[in-house]
């Protein structure tokens, strides 16, 4: 599972790979930007991607 977070407009998604993850991304900051109301983020030009590793029981 891939997540995608937005911080300055705390938009969030997940994709089961990482080119679905950035697809529903784009579409849910689309969809959040559609607010009259939405405050529009600056441009930011740093992009991060980890990989953890979590046990389960």
């Amino acid at each position: 599972m891939y997540v995608a977070w937005e911080p300055q407009t705390g938009v969030a998604s997940q994709g089961k790979s990482l080119d679905e993850a950035l697809e529903n991304i784009k579409e849910a900051i689309e969809l959040y930007l559609e607010d009259p109301d939405a405050e529009i983020p600056k441009p930011i030009n740093k992009i991060t991607i980890a990989t953890i590793k979590i046990k389960t029981p």
